[in-house]
C-alpha cells in the first residue's frame, strides 16, 4: 500500500516527515534562492511559478503530473495536520499547532482510515458554517464577479451534474470546507484534477489579476477551497468518511441548513412551508403581504421584510433558503430568497460574532467591521492555535490547576499565592509560582510573537470592592507592574511586548448565587493581544 500525504511548506520550520509524510517546497520557482532540502514544486511537469496566485494547489498539481503509482494520496500544511486522536482544541478532524508543540503530537494516520479511504471514504476538514450562501459570502471577501465568471465557464462544459451542484453548494449552502486540504484515494484525486485544474486554467484567461493586492491575488487558492466542496457534493462524495450533515451545537441541537419551498398560492393566503433539519417536521409560516416571522426554536426568532425586486413591483418569489445561527452565538442567522429568478441574502451584522469570539484578545481600537471574514477567520485561528498551545504547555509542567479560559487563553493568577494581604511584594510562594508559570508561558508566546499572531501581552491587576477606590486602583496598578517587571528579569526579550494595567474593583467575580467573591476578584490576569496589522 502506498500512501503519500504532501506536506505544504514556503519557509524554515519543522513538519512532519516520516512516512506516510512528504514535505514539498511550493513555489520553489518563485525562490530559487531558498534550500529548504526537501521535495520542490519545480521539478518536472509544474505550476510552481504560480504559486502566488494558486498557493497550496501547486503542490497538488506537481503530485498529480509527477507521482507514479500512488494508492492514497493527500495534502496538508505545515501547520496544519488532521488529527484522527483529538490531540488537540481544534474542529475535528483538523490541528492547527505552534511550533512548540510539534514534538507532544502523533499525526500518525491508523490503518482503518485508511481501510474506509479505499472503499471510497474522502477525508476533508469539518465544515465552517457561514451566515450566508457561499456564493455571497465569496462576493463581500473578493470578488464576485470572478465565481460568476467560473460559474459560465462550468456551464459551458454542458455537464448538468456539475451544474446543478454548483447552483446548490454556492448558493443554497452555507458550509464550507477550507484549507483545500484532503485524502482520497488516487483515483478519486486524478478525477478531482482532471475537473478541477481545466477550470481555473480558463479561468486565468478571462479573469485579470494583475491589479489585484497580495491578498486578493490568491484567488485560484481561495475559488479551489468553494470548488472541491462543488466537486464533492455532484460525486456525492460528501456522504463518504466525514460526512457533510448538520452542524451540532451543545445548546441547541442542530445548526444550520434548512430548506424552504413557497406554495404557489397569490396574495395574503401565501404561506411558506419548510423542513425542520432536526425533527423532519414540516411547518407552516403564513406571509403578511410582504412580511412574515419564522420561528426556529424558542431562541431563534426572525422577522424578515421581503422587499422588493429589480424592477420594483414586488415579484414573485420562487424559493426561500434558511441559514441558521453560527455557531457559538453572535450571528443568529440568514436568509436567502429567490425573487424573479434571482437569488437576494438577507444578512444580519457579522461583526458580532467576531466581536464575541475575540474580543478578550483584540486591542479595544481594532476594527472588526473593516475586516474581511478571511481575515477574522485567520485571527480566530490564531488565537485558537495559541490557547491551545498554552494549555498544552501548562498541562506538561504540572499546571492544570492555573485558571485559563479555554477559548481566549486569558490566564487568572490567586493574588494570596502571589502576594501577601494588602501587599504588592511578590511572596517566595509567588515567585516560585511564577518561575513555573512563565517556563510554560514564554516559549509558546514568544513563539506566537515571532510567527506574528500576538504583538502584546497585558497583565493586568483587580481587586474586590472593599475599601477605597482610588486605593484599590493604585494597588491593583502595583501588583499588576510587580508582576511584569518579574517577567521583564527573567525574560527581557519580552520587555517591549508587555503591557501593565490596574483595573482596581472593575470587572468582579461572582459567584452560583451572584454575589462577589472576593478571594476569586483579588487577582492578577496575564492575556496576550492578537496582532492585527
Amino acid at each position: 500500500m502506498n500512501v503519500k500525504i504532501l506536506v505544504c511548506c514556503h519557509k524554515l520550520d519543522i513538519w512532519a516527515s516520516d512516512s506516510p509524510y512528504v514535505p514539498i517546497h511550493v513555489g520553489k520557482e518563485l525562490h530559487p534562492e531558498l534550500d529548504l532540502k526537501i521535495q520542490e514544486d519545480n521539478a518536472g511537469d509544474s505550476i510552481s511559478n504560480k504559486n502566488d496566485s494558486y498557493c497550496e494547489l501547486t503542490g497538488m498539481y506537481w503530485a498529480w503530473k509527477n507521482l507514479k503509482n500512488v494508492d492514497v494520496i493527500g495534502l496538508c500544511h505545515y501547520r496544519r495536520y488532521f488529527d484522527f486522536h483529538k490531540q488537540c482544541k481544534w474542529p475535528y478532524p483538523i490541528t492547527s499547532f505552534t511550533t512548540s508543540q510539534f514534538k507532544l503530537l502523533d499525526f500518525s494516520i491508523p490503518q482503518s482510515v485508511v481501510d474506509r479511504i479505499l472503499k471510497g471514504g474522502i477525508v476533508v476538514p469539518r465544515s465552517v458554517i457561514y451566515p450566508i450562501p457561499l456564493f455571497y459570502d465569496y462576493a463581500s471577501c473578493h470578488i464576485g464577479s470572478d465565481m460568476r465568471i467560473i460559474q459560465q465557464i462550468i456551464e459551458e462544459k454542458g455537464d448538468a451534474k456539475f451544474i446543478n451542484a454548483f447552483e446548490d453548494v454556492m448558493f443554497r449552502n452555507n458550509k464550507l470546507i477550507h484549507y483545500n486540504m484532503f485524502i482520497m484515494k488516487w483515483d478519486d484525486f486524478n478525477n478531482y484534477c482532471n475537473w478541477l485544474f481545466p477550470i481555473l486554467k480558463e479561468a486565468e484567461k478571462r479573469i485579470d489579476i494583475s491589479h489585484y493586492n497580495v491578498i486578493q491575488k490568491r484567488i485560484w487558492g481561495y475559488m479551489a477551497e468553494r470548488l472541491m466542496n462543488v466537486w464533492l457534493y455532484a460525486e456525492k462524495k460528501n456522504e463518504g468518511l466525514y460526512e457533510w450533515g448538520y452542524a451540532k451545537n451543545s445548546s441547541s441541537g442542530y445548526d444550520g441548513i434548512v430548506h424552504l419551498s413557497l406554495n404557489t398560492e397569490d396574495g395574503d393566503d401565501s404561506y411558506i412551508e419548510w423542513a425542520d433539519g432536526r425533527t423532519g417536521e414540516n411547518v407552516k409560516t403564513q406571509i403578511d403581504g410582504n412580511q412574515f416571522t419564522l420561528t426556529w426554536d424558542s431562541t431563534y426568532r426572525y422577522n424578515y421584510d421581503l422587499g422588493e425586486s429589480e424592477e420594483g413591483e414586488g415579484g414573485k418569489i420562487t424559493g426561500i433558503f434558511l441559514i441558521t445561527n453560527r455557531p457559538n452565538g453572535g450571528m443568529d442567522g440568514g436568509l436567502s430568497i429567490c425573487v424573479d429568478g434571482k437569488w437576494y441574502p438577507y444578512v444580519y451584522d457579522s461583526t458580532a460574532y467576531w466581536n464575541g469570539e475575540l474580543s478578550d484578545n483584540l486591542e479595544t481600537d481594532a476594527d472588526v467591521s473593516s475586516m474581511s471574514e478571511d481575515e477574522l477567520g485567520e485571527l480566530k485561528e490564531n488565537q485558537t492555535a495559541v490557547s491551545s498551545g498554552l494549555m498544552g504547555a501548562f498541562k506538561e509542567q504540572g499546571l492544570d490547576s492555573t485558571k485559563i479560559d479555554e477559548s481566549t487563553g486569558t490566564v487568572q493568577m490567586d493574588n494570596n499565592v502571589l502576594f501577601a494581604w494588602d501587599k504588592a511584594d511578590l511572596s517566595e510562594e509567588g515567585k516560585a509560582y511564577l518561575d513555573q508559570f512563565l517556563a510554560a508561558y514564554v516559549p509558546v508566546i514568544s513563539s506566537a510573537i515571532e510567527d506574528g499572531k500576538v504583538s502584546t501581552i497585558v497583565v493586568e491587576g483587580y481587586t474586590d470592592s472593599a475599601g477605597d477606590e482610588a486605593y484599590n486602583l493604585k494597588l491593583s496598578q502595583e501588583r499588576a507592574k510587580t508582576v511584569a517587571d518579574y517577567i521583564k528579569a527573567g525574560y527581557p526579550e519580552l520587555t517591549n511586548a508587555i503591557e501593565v494595567v490596574g483595573n482596581g474593583a472593575n470587572n468582579l467575580i461572582l459567584d452560583g448565587e451572584g454575589k462577589e467573591d472576593a478571594a476569586a476578584s483579588r487577582r492578577v490576569e496575564v492575556r496576550y493581544v492578537l496582532k492585527t496589522e
